[in-house]
């Protein structure tokens, strides 16, 4: 288990990046499964599971995955796709349709890579300039490596319209990787599908889905990696996630993507399928789970990840994990989340134990930017004896305007934009 830690320059959050499986593959192509955490973590902390739960592993963490995302506006017929895959990720640019209908692209953030999309097959292939093939998608990999929406015609939004359902990727998984050798390294998926709306007869059951979850990863030599998911709490006690739109209970109009899973262990099978070692996600103190919270603000906390080889019971040492706010004396709350004394930030790590025994401690201290102010007062305009009120406001993206309408009739407007 290898850990990195860092620091983003450009943030001043905390980073990790952690190795929890590598097995050395052929020409390049190692079997891998590495998570990611970052501090950057302020809304997550603090709001509402209703829109910003905890994910698979956790306030923070993350499993290090790649991924090409659409994104369209709710009646656009206009699509526009994003790479997922770390520092190369980015807008993909259409470049080119051949008569058969695929389509070349090009990143924004320009890279020597071969970009090709198959809409039929909702089929991306990725050639890098070392001449690895990267494939995202592919609805006849078996492997759940595509995720969909439900849509009709341009209509992208909630109905419960039976007619005219028609499946559309939203997602693609990253599905295979493979080199000029034949080498490969497969990705499979589990997903939770839900129908849109009520089937009312042939036809109308179009599926989108709610949640997928990496569960299968097979190296080039035949060994192989498969995550195992529990689920959620949800009580009256401690809500993770939330159903944005439960009644009526689905399926219904809306196509709400939200996890109920969280990740608690994975574990390396060798090619004849004998396990080698299982890694565990603790997510306790004492035995009782931890969380940051409670009700929809209850965040569940990533304390130990415990390995144990298949061929004696005894468990390695761990690296241990604290939070921010977990103790009194961090004196941060949901409501007061940075203390400069204690130099503590609600949620964020505080320390870890590494498995030989040493600490590493983070503080944390707020720095103001010059030109980053956040606040701008809009007084009412000064012509002669006239006054003005009933002030009304369009917000844009990179701009404001505000209109007053004066005591003598008059209209003025104003626009403000940010340094």
């Amino acid at each position: 288990m290898n850990v990195t830690d860092n620091v983003e320059a450009y943030s001043g959050a905390a980073g990790l990046a952690m190795d929890l499986v590598r097995v050395p593959g052929r020409n390049g192509l190692d079997l891998s499964v590495s998570i990611e955490y970052s501090s950057r973590l302020y809304d997550g902390a603090t709001r509402s599971n209703l829109t910003h739960p905890t994910g698979i592993l956790g306030l923070g963490w993350s499993l290090t995955q790649e991924a090409i995302v659409a994104v369209a506006d709710t009646a656009a017929a206009d699509i526009f796709y994003y790479l997922i895959a770390g520092a190369a990720s980015g807008r993909l640019v259409c470049v080119s349709t051949a008569p058969d209908g695929t389509q070349q692209y090009q990143g924004e953030n320009f890279e020597f890579w071969q970009i090709e999309f198959s809409p039929a097959l909702a089929r991306w292939t990725v050639v890098r300039e070392d001449g690895t093939t990267y494939v995202y998608g592919d609805q006849s990999s078996g492997r759940g490596t595509v995720q969909w929406s439900v849509v009709w015609g341009a209509w992208r939004g909630a109905s419960v319209q039976p007619q005219g359902q028609t499946p559309c990727p939203v997602v693609f998984n990253l599905s295979e990787v493979s080199n000029r050798f034949g080498d490969s390294v497969t990705y499979s998926y589990d997903q939770v599908l839900q129908t849109v709306g009520t089937p009312s007869g042939p036809g109308t059951t179009a599926i989108y889905t709610q949640a997928s979850y990496l569960s299968r990863v097979t190296g080039v030599t035949g060994d192989y990696v498969v995550l195992t998911y529990a689920e959620k709490e949800n009580d009256a006690t401690n809500q993770e996630y939330i159903d944005p739109h439960s009644t009526p209970p689905p399926p219904n109009a809306w196509q709400d993507r939200f996890e109920t899973r969280y990740l608690a262990s994975i574990t390396l099978y060798g090619a004849g399928g004998a396990s080698r070692f299982t890694q565990k996600f603790l997510y306790t103190t004492a035995g009782a789970l931890t969380f940051l919270g409670s009700g929809v603000l209850a965040k569940r906390l990533l304390t130990a990840i415990v390995q144990t080889p298949a061929d004696t019971p005894t468990t390695l040492p761990s690296p241990l994990f604290a939070y921010c706010g977990q103790s009194a004396s961090d004196q941060v709350t949901v409501t007061n989340p940075f203390n400069s004394t204690t130099k503590c930030l609600y949620g964020a790590i505080k320390q870890i134990t590494t498995p030989g025994g040493g600490t590493i401690s983070y503080q944390y201290g707020a720095v103001s930017p010059v030109l980053s102010t956040r606040a701008c007062a809009i007084i009412p305009p000064a012509v002669g004896a006239t006054t003005f009120s009933k002030p009304r406001f369009k917000f844009e993206d990179g701009f404001t305007v505000a209109t007053w309408l004066g005591s003598d009739a008059t209209l003025k407007l104003k626009a403000y934009s940010w340094d």
